[in-house]
């Protein structure tokens, strides 16, 4: 019955939308004569320029400042130390090629870094001091003139050798140096030089950093965070958010994702009958390079870099309630059974086993202590019991646990914990890379660490015999020779599987590495714990071992 002439419309926007910016929606009519009907022909089309009301436009800018000013109280505003930016600043070269650096840096260090530091960041991170004091108001240097222009010295000493200090391996040119001088430019709080700018972006590229996964996904994001922070774009602000809580789903999710499949398949280099996605399994154990346990490693930078970036988004619409829940039910469901009672158990730190210190819990900790400031965070009680718990405070967490997609046992009594880690021919057992963990080729063959007060094997790695880890049955021979930084070890077992009720468990292998095949199992009760191995061959002249406990 609509005529010709001014017509009223209701429509709804959805609020998904920037709302510092007018809306442009398309508007086509359906009015059709009785004539053209049969046509189907629409009379008139148009387009319509909607405003964002006041309100709307104030709140969000609200939102952006109060987000600016808790993410630099979190990430960017730390207490300035005078002697160090002192020593900087007195020890800076002012004259000549080197003007603007450091003579004790080697800045021809092509060192990929992990257990070893590539050396220029040095050059960086003395900057980032020198920034600190500039911008600390306790600092008998805030705001001194002489010390923003030897810092502005020390970027463009960098920004005019960038051809030539470059990593040989990808994190820290697309991540850790952007970081340090994002940081160092936000501190300054000035305009920032465009050709510095322009320099970061080039590093970054946020087709690539968003197709990325796991743990360095966030990792990457937070780079990208604070090139909005710095350059104040809040539009940006909230893609990169959306990206982060899209990361933050459970594996069946993920895998609807195609482009995820094949993903880490050319950095493994092994071939699996079955579809696996990287990140937070559906028994809320995480992978990272393929299907591999990473819940003590890689999970837990997932977790700490999200749970952050949730806490500095608290008072924001930013971070979607279903990518909070998911990351506590993570911890709570996963990483907390890992933990005993302040020390990951080493089967989920993958590579990095044998690190100084590797596996302490702190950053746990740090990570329940962020969601639990999030108002409306659910299963608050739950966090705060496992707070006390990482604290000494309270009793620890008792049951028993099968994380099936990652073929690990958890077993937790008063007094001790043991776990014991497998990995079928369908999963990768551990990884060399960097040249760190190249001793570990069995660690997932059967392996069964005990715990009481959780020091059993702290920092006992160096001195270990790695064909004898505790739990294993190993034939004695000369482990594999490691020629290239990467290598990824399939899983030895050809069955592997366990059940549990909560609080007893069982487990089972058929282990078959190399020469050597056994049957392995594992019945775990209050005070016991059977081990079993049988159908035990070897038809090399060898021995084989199977070794009780090595700590």
């Amino acid at each position: 019955d609509l005529k010709a002439g001014s017509q009223q419309l209701e429509f709804a926007v959805p609020l998904d939308a920037d709302p510092l910016e007018v809306w442009d929606l398309q508007v086509e009519t359906e009015i059709l004569t009785k004539e053209e009907v049969a046509k189907e022909a629409p009379l008139w089309s148009g387009k319509v320029l909607v405003g964002v009301p006041r309100t709307l436009q104030e709140e969000a800018a609200v939102e952006w400042a109060q987000y600016r000013r808790d993410f630099l109280a979190e990430y960017i505003h730390k207490p300035a130390n005078d002697t160090v930016a002192a020593q900087a600043m007195e020890t800076m070269v002012l004259e000549g090629f080197y003007r603007g650096a450091w003579e004790d840096i080697d800045y021809l260090d092509k060192r990929r870094g992990g257990a070893a530091k590539w050396a220029p960041l040095n050059h960086l991170e003395r900057l980032l001091e020198m920034a600190r004091a500039y911008a600390d108001v306790h600092s008998r240097y805030y705001k001194d003139p002489q010390m923003w222009e030897l810092v502005m010295l020390g970027l463009e000493f960098w920004y005019r050798n960038r051809a030539a200090l470059v990593n040989p391996g990808w994190v820290h040119n697309e991540i850790t140096v952007p970081d340090l001088i994002l940081d160092i430019l936000i501190l300054l709080d000035r305009e920032s030089p465009v050709h510095l700018v322009d320099f970061v972006k080039s590093r970054l590229d946020l087709q690539r950093d968003f197709k990325d996964v796991g743990q360095n996904l966030p990792w990457r994001l937070l780079t990208h965070i604070k090139l909005a922070v710095l350059l104040n774009e809040p539009a940006n602000l909230r893609v990169i958010y959306r990206r982060l809580g899209d990361e933050i789903r459970l594996a069946p999710d993920l895998k609807r994702e195609e482009w995820r499949h094949s993903r880490w398949q050319g950095y493994v280099g092994l071939d699996f009958t079955y579809t696996y996605v990287e990140g937070i399994q559906v028994d809320y154990s995480f992978h990272q390079h393929g299907p591999m346990l990473h819940s003590g490693s890689y999970g837990m930078g997932f977790l700490t870099y999200s749970a952050r970036l949730a806490y500095v988004a608290r008072n924001t619409q930013l971070f979607p309630s279903e990518s909070l829940a998911n990351l506590v039910d993570m911890v709570l469901e996963g990483q907390q059974w890992m933990v005993w009672p302040q020390q990951f158990d080493y089967s989920v730190l993958g590579r990095a086993i044998a690190g100084r210190g590797s596996g302490n819990a702190g950053a746990l900790l740090r990570a329940v202590q962020w969601l639990r400031q999030i108002p409306g965070v659910p299963r608050e009680a739950d966090l705060l019991l496992l707070e006390k718990r990482l604290r000494g405070e309270e009793q620890p967490l008792l049951g028993n646990r099968y994380f099936w997609t990652s073929d690990y046992m958890v077993h937790r009594r008063p007094g001790f914990m043991a776990t014991i880690r497998m990995a079928s021919q369908e999963a990768v057992a551990t990884e060399i890379v960097s040249w760190m963990n190249m001793k570990g080729h069995l660690v997932a063959d059967g392996c069964m660490y005990l715990y009481q007060d959780g020091k059993e094997y702290a920092d006992v790695f160096v001195t270990w015999d790695w064909l004898r880890i505790p739990g294993t049955t190993t034939e004695q021979k000369a482990l594999p020779v490691v020629e290239r930084q990467h290598d990824s070890i399939r899983g030895a077992g050809e069955l592997v599987g366990g059940v549990s009720d909560g609080y007893y468990g069982c487990a089972g292998m058929y282990l078959n590495r190399d020469s050597l095949s056994a049957r392995k199992s594992w019945f775990l009760f209050d005070q016991e714990i059977v081990d079993l191995g049988t159908d035990i061959r070897c038809p090399t002249n060898n021995h084989v071992v199977t070794t009780i406990n090595q700590n």
